[in-house]
């Protein structure tokens, strides 16, 4: 009768002794409670059962278990191969258990919140711990892991706040994050010498395989310097050590990962190398002592949260390297009251700077295109935020430095520049301090509430020559009887009939007409001098680019000049340009993202090319730059992966931070002699390249400068060179 029909297991709830079990059709047992879950005494659980004539052998205690039971101890025989996820989670009354070597695997919280267990004894045929295995076992003191084991999973020993000590073999090969996070008595971690995979520097664990501080698990006390051989610091690394009263971070140090310094209450301040690229998500949320920061200027994006409730935060420098403020980035930081940002950020995420209310005024560069929801919500101390810039913003060059002149007063003032398309919901809403406005002409969209309660507003600067529609919240509760809106000539009867800016009592037409104005092409110009003009910002781009030498407005001739910061940024279907002989410059981002271009002539006339200038252009397969140029931009061909070839002419004295980092298909590459230095990640995961010749020009090759150059098989490096920074040919294997 058996052997008809089958199933994994015959009887689900089959109790014996007052133990019950799973019966399987292979004649195994799995232990899933106890008849009575009152019980209190000792489980003595058998090798082998019997039913219905059938002897079954025990190997498993299911999921679950024995979950929340109150007995006091457990006897596991050596026929059991794997304890279930949460067997024994929450088993208070539990003061020791003995995990015989039968045993392989360790489930998924299986002793979580057996705050009684003292003492644990871990067979030696274990070759898992699972993930929160021991989590929140307040009373484990001690801990032996066998040498069979070699994955310590996530949140392994979390929150066992009186282990002291734990000794880590050579057979663990992965510890996975936060494993040993809260365990604030732990005041020494050994590792096994031989171990290939971690190590213990002053009880910090790090990971040698990554080069990585992994988790400071014990709550570091006092200051701590990071050793020159630490290459990141870890998710969680130094979590919640509020005791941690200063950190010194070397150069060695790439990346600074999530929550490394969450809750690092008595931090006061910390410099970020120039090393670091990154800061991730909330990793310095909540160091609520820290009062001052230096981000260093290879940092290219700063996380969601990263120094969200800083409230001792008094002010902040975001170097020209980063690209992204991430959302809540600053959001809390009541004492911040000065941010400067560099001319490389783009956007600005939502919530960035909320609740900032002692923040007075802030500069946003023209490389911003978009303020997110709420970014400056509750700034209710901001009274000037102006443009750090020498754009011209007319023919009559008005400016953020001389507007008060023109105007005939002095104002207090945020201006959006020519670069911002769109300002998002509530981005200012509640900044009752600010007394006026100027929104720039390439503004397309206002969110909702995006200027609610700003009650102190009396002038708003609209340089949008055709009044945009917005919805009729966007200027709730700000004084429209008494606030003047000034627009630009020729206007003010379209605002007069345009739902919402009609509502104004006051209207003035007192504005020129923008100086961005389209000609043959639809490209825009700015003018930026009595007889010259520059490109500006454009849209959508396709097709093949002629950019003329001149362009004539109004009667008179501008001569072009300079291809402006993100002109064509992300314009994909740019396949060719050419660039007049009367370019001098090349702006950063100038084509950053343009990966349907495949040709560009730079020609003589041009000396420099900025930052991330053609960065992401990956249909680009060779370049050859004249030698007019001086200065070529750092990441100004990142990631250009079509890229096979490339002449550095000999005007080019130093190849800086990643200039053709990630450029995969770059197989050649002719250094000429009057390099002088090849900087930081310069030809960093340049995959494709099989050697290189460094003429004897060069006297320094900074850190990670070929860095996974994985083809490489061949390198020349001259009497004249002094210094090799670290990891410059880290993983060319």
């Amino acid at each position: 009768m058996l052997a008809i029909g089958m199933t994994a297991n015959i009887w689900a709830d089959t109790v014996i002794e007052g133990i019950k079990y799973a019966l399987n059709d292979d004649f195994t047992a799995t232990v899933t409670g106890l008849d009575d879950p009152s019980f209190t005494e000792t489980i003595t659980i058998p090798e082998t059962i019997k039913s219905y004539g059938n002897t079954y052998q025990v190997l498993q205690i299911g999921d679950k278990a024995f979950f929340e039971y109150k007995f006091k101890s457990v006897v596991i025989p050596n026929s059991v191969t794997s304890i279930g996820d949460s067997a024994f989670c929450k088993c208070t009354g539990l003061t020791s258990i003995d995990i015989p070597n039968s045993v392989t695997s360790i489930g998924v919280t299986a002793f979580s919140g057996c705050t009684g267990l003292t003492s644990v004894t871990i067979g030696n045929s274990v070759t898992s711990i699972g993930r929160a295995a021991f989590y929140d076992c307040t009373g484990l003191t001690s801990i032996e892991i066998p040498n069979s084991v070699t994955s310590i999973g996530v949140y392994a020993f979390e929150g066992c706040t009186g282990l002291t000590s734990v000794t880590i073999p050579n057979s663990v090969t992965s510890i996975g994050d936060w494993a040993f996070i809260g365990c604030t008595g732990l005041t020494e971690i050994n590792v096994d010498e031989n171990n290939t995979a971690y190590s213990s520097i002053d009880g910090v664990l790090f990971n040698k395989l990554q080069t990585e501080l992994v988790r400071y698990p014990g709550g570091k006390q006092g200051a701590y310097t990071i050793p020159n051989s630490v290459a990141s610091i870890g998710e969680g690394a130094f979590y919640q050590c509020t005791g941690l009263t200063s950190v010194t971070i070397p150069n060695s140090v790439t990346s600074i990962e999530e929550w490394a310094f969450y809750n690092c209450s008595g931090l006061t301040s910390v410099t970020i190398p120039n090393s670091v690229t990154s800061i991730g998500d909330l990793t310095f949320y909540q160091c609520t002592g820290l009062t001052s920061v230096t981000i260093g200027n290879s940092v290219t994006s700063i996380g969601n949260y990263a120094f969200s409730y800083c409230y001792r935060l008094t002010s902040v420098t975001i170097p020209n390297s980063v690209t992204s403020i991430g959302k809540y980035a600053f959001s809390s930081c009541y004492g911040l009251t000065s941010v400067e940002i560099g001319n490389s950020v783009t956007i600005i995420g939502v919530w960035a700077f909320e609740n900032c209310s002692r923040l007075t005024s802030i500069d946003i560069p023209n490389s911003v295109t978009s303020i997110g929801d709420e970014a400056f919500r509750n700034c209710s101390g901001l009274t000037s935020v102006t443009i750090n810039s020498n754009e011209i913003m007319s023919k009559n060059y008005i400016s953020s430095s001389n507007l008060s002149t023109i105007f005939g007063k002095q104002v207090q003032t945020y201006i959006i520049g020519d670069s911002v398309t769109s300002i998002g919901n509530e981005a200012f809403y509640n900044c009752t301090s600010l007394t006026s406005v100027t929104i720039g002409n390439s503004v397309t969209s206002i969110g909702n509430y995006a200027f609610r309660g700003c009650t102190g507003l009396t002038n708003i600067y609209c340089h949008i020559d055709d009044p945009i529609t917005i919805d009729s919240y966007v200027f709730y509760y700000v004084p429209k009887n008494t606030c003047t809106l000034h627009v630009p000539l020729g206007s003010k009867e379209k605002y007069e009939v345009k739902s919402v800016w009609k509502d104004f009592l006051n209207i003035v037409e007192d504005l020129p007409t923008p100086s961005p104005f389209t000609i043959i092409g639809n490209l825009k110009y700015t003018i930026i001098s009595d007889s010259t003009v520059k490109v500006s910002k454009n849209g959508t781009i396709t097709g093949e680019l002629v950019i003329p030498e001149s362009v004539e407005y109004e009667g008179k001739q501008y001569s072009v000049t300079t291809i402006g910061n993100y002109a064509f940024y992300n314009c994909t279907g740019l396949t060719s340009v050419t660039i007049p002989n009367s370019v001098t410059n090349i702006g950063e981002n100038a084509f950053r993202g343009c990966t349907g271009l495949t040709s560009v002539t730079i020609p003589n006339s041009v000396t420099s090319i900025g930052d991330w200038a053609f960065s992401n252009c990956t249909g680009l397969t060779s370049m050859t730059i004249p030698n007019s140029v001086t200065s070529i931009g750092g990441c100004a061909f990142w990631e250009c992966t079509g890229l096979t070839s490339v002449t550095i002419p000999n005007s080019v004295t130093s190849i800086g931070t990643s200039v053709f980092a990630l450029c995969t298909g770059l197989t050649s590459v002719i250094i000429p002699n009057s390099v002088t230095s090849i900087g930081k990640s310069a030809f960093g995961g340049c995959t494709g390249l099989t050697s290189i010749t460094i003429p004897n020009s060069v006297t320094s090759i900074e850190s990670n400068a070929f860095v996974n150059c994985s083809g490489l098989t061949s390198v020349t490096i001259p009497n004249s060179v002094t210094s090799i920074g670290r990891y410059a040919f880290e993983y060319c294997i």
